[in-house]
């Protein structure tokens, strides 16, 4: 799998500046014509987990998402904004940070993954959003933050949205204390899913407690690759993160699909980076849910539909 990753600094969410910073990393690794024709169905895979307003850097940037309609728009792509929330519908929580008004002024149709598809990953089938195969192009657009149990959140977890709504939660249930089992199920995911593009938004990201808790910092940085391991790989490396604390990190290391995914071929489009005001956690949470931890989340979902979410 390619390596190559293309990273830029300063950008900011102007979004005629953002356009031009994405149309600058995309050229080092190809070019839009690698990715992109005219007529082709491209799904946005967006975070919107939970409700989080914008300030939070919890959730994919609304001005991200107005970028790629843009880009996709002026090749004549028909494009949907798509994940799977955790708590309340995708439009309550695309309400709550702006993509929801994005979408409307682009009328850009705004999809929730709630149907399950059954597909065999070679080790266990897995149980994944059906919606994506309306799609042509998968184009990844995670949020750069830190995170409380897996150390680090960017391209592969961001995946994880994938999967259809609660079941993420029984993942975290059953699969969060055995061995690998958890990471491993994020690479199969990701290899599934197999986006042909990501696009990283650490211009404002999450420090400390991520991935809904931690505090915001803005580094200015913009990444993309069609490799979604290399590119963690190439992000934790700039932060001066340690590799060995990411659990898909090591799991990938006996997974051969991934092996040339540790070497990543940095690219800078204007100079180097230096990281100022980011950290990662301290002392990891574990990756299974707790008891109590299921009773409040299903409290949290009675409440959202209360709501109307």
């Amino acid at each position: 799998m390619d390596n190559k990753i293309s990273l830029t600094r300063h950008a900011d969410y102007n979004l005629d500046t953002l356009i031009t910073a994405i149309d600058g990393v995309i050229k080092p690794i190809g070019g839009w014509g690698r990715y992109l024709f005219s007529g082709a169905k491209v799904i946005l895979k967006v975070n919107l987990v939970s409700p989080a307003r914008r300030e939070r850097n919890a959730l994919t940037d609304p001005t991200i998402v107005e970028a790629l309609i843009h880009i996709c728009g002026k090749r004549d792509c028909i494009v949907r904004v798509c994940d799977a929330s955790v708590f309340g519908s995708i439009k309550r929580v695309a309400k709550s940070n702006g993509i929801f008004d994005v979408c409307e002024r682009h009328n850009i149709k705004l999809w929730q993954f709630d149907t399950v598809d059954t597909v065999e990953t070679g080790r266990k089938p897995l149980k994944i959003c059906k919606e994506i195969q309306w799609a042509d192009r998968i184009i990844n657009l995670p949020k750069l933050k830190a995170h409380g149990q897996l150390y680090y959140s960017g391209a592969i977890k961001n995946l994880f949205g994938c999967v259809v709504g609660k079941r993420k939660f029984m993942h975290h249930i059953i699969k969060g204390n055995r061995n690998n089992l958890f990471a491993d199920m994020l690479l199969d995911i990701a290899r599934h899913v197999s986006p042909c593009l990501n696009i990283l938004d650490g211009i404002h990201a999450m420090s400390g407690d991520g991935p809904m808790n931690g505090h915001p910092v803005h580094l200015g940085l913009l990444g993309a690759a069609t490799n979604p391991l290399a590119l963690d790989i190439a992000v934790v490396d700039l932060l001066a993160g340690n590799r060995s604390r990411v659990p898909y990190f090591q799991a990938a290391k006996t997974n051969g699909f991934w092996k040339n995914s540790f070497s990543p071929d940095v690219q800078w489009i204007n100079g180097d980076f230096i990281p100022k005001g980011f950290s990662f956690p301290g002392r990891l949470k574990p990756i299974r849910f707790s008891f109590p931890r299921s009773i409040k989340s299903a409290a949290k979902s009675i409440s959202a539909i209360i709501k109307g979410g």
